[in-house]
């Protein structure tokens, strides 16, 4: 039976009771947070809640640290969650990743790290797309994931990517030294946000630069949407950037800040993506299979299908915007133009290593 990935997701809320029971205890899927994952403060009279996201049958909070202004679920998936969601049907770990299209898409983030000088890490990097487009464009790029597919890499890949935590230290010093570090869509999954990131710069050599891009909790579309803000209802989205948390971290580790940039969808739109369909249902019926619940069923085919046609959407957009002799003009434009009034639901930051 074969039905959309939206219908998959209501009927997974809808059954939530069944899946776990009506006696289930939060404690077996999530974990408490007892301190801020970037400044390291304690819950008492520090934490604002700026909203709550219902994950699966839990109403659980998305608050901000008032000492540092990161924002952050008080509760996480635990690691049997991350096993289910984290599998080779996750929107990241798909083979589109690498698929010339994408890599199209991609030029422009891989421009945003200036000429290729040296080394580069892509962090949380899926299944390589980026690191492919690095390559491409005359970077010594490699990767790095916690929950890399080690059994599923690509020829033109094997020897770039890894299965590493940079929190650890191990895993960590196995990486090597960088002249570049990039996270692109991978700081929100990130629950020991200030450990992993300051692992980051252990690897990243005095002059280097690291550049991210996150979900920031205090947009306008954040503010706005509230319990409904896209980026907060997957459960794999647990930590989100703002501006003041990037001014924090930057003096308590000595970094310059080269740029902060308000990025992402622009208001008033922000709905749920297709990609973001997938990636739950992907996750989410792994554990109904496992319950024994046979009332949902779905097709990753037919997730694949809808995702690479929303994707020839996206790219024949940008080619729209790039006529101008590839020089992206009017793709430089909007992005200025989400920065400067603010509509964007990211932030994209660089800063450099003293």
């Amino acid at each position: 039976m074969i039905i959309s990935c939206q219908f998959a997701i209501n009927k997974l809320h809808s059954l939530s009771g069944y899946i776990f029971g009506r006696h289930a205890d939060i404690s077996e899927y999530f974990e408490k947070r007892n301190y801020c994952p970037l400044c390291g403060s304690s819950e008492s009279h520090n934490w604002i809640t700026l909203f709550s996201v219902q994950q699966l049958n839990w109403e659980i909070r998305v608050v901000e640290c008032h000492i540092c202004g990161f924002c952050f679920k008080d509760w996480v998936i635990n690691k049997f969650l991350m096993s289910k969601i984290y599998s080779n049907s996750y929107g990241h770990f798909t083979p589109y990743s690498r698929s010339a299209m994408n890599i199209r898409a991609l030029e422009s983030r891989v421009q945003r790290m200036g000429p290729p000088r040296g080394r580069h890490l892509d962090y949380c990097c899926g299944s390589g797309g980026f690191v492919k487009a690095a390559v491409g464009a005359g970077w010594d790029a490699y990767g790095a994931d916690p929950f890399l597919l080690v059994d599923e890499l690509p020829e033109d890949l094997r020897g770039r990517l890894f299965r590493a935590d940079v929190s650890v230290p191990d895993q960590r010093a196995s990486l090597g030294r960088y002249d570049c570090i990039s996270v692109w869509a991978g700081m929100e999954h990130i629950a020991n946000a200030g450990e992993a990131v300051r692992g980051l710069l252990v690897l990243l050599k005095p002059g280097g630069k690291i550049i991210f891009n996150s979900p920031n909790a205090k947009s306008l579309i954040a503010k706005i949407s509230g319990a409904k803000w896209a980026m907060a209802q997957l459960l794999e989205h647990v930590v989100f950037w703002t501006p003041k948390a990037v001014r924090f971290f930057s003096r308590q580790e000595a970094l310059s800040v080269k740029s902060v940039r308000i990025s992402g969808i622009p208001f008033p739109l922000g709905g749920r993506p297709v990609e973001m369909e997938a990636q739950c249902v992907g996750g989410l019926l792994g554990i109904v299979g496992e319950r024994g619940i046979e009332a949902v069923a779905t097709s990753n085919q037919s997730m694949e299908i809808r995702m690479r046609r929303e994707q020839r959407i996206q790219q024949k957009v940008q080619e729209l915007l790039s006529k101008d002799g590839g020089q992206n003009t009017f793709a430089s434009m909007a992005r200025r133009f989400v920065n400067w009034l603010r509509l964007g639901d990211h932030v994209e930051v660089i800063m450099i290593k003293k």
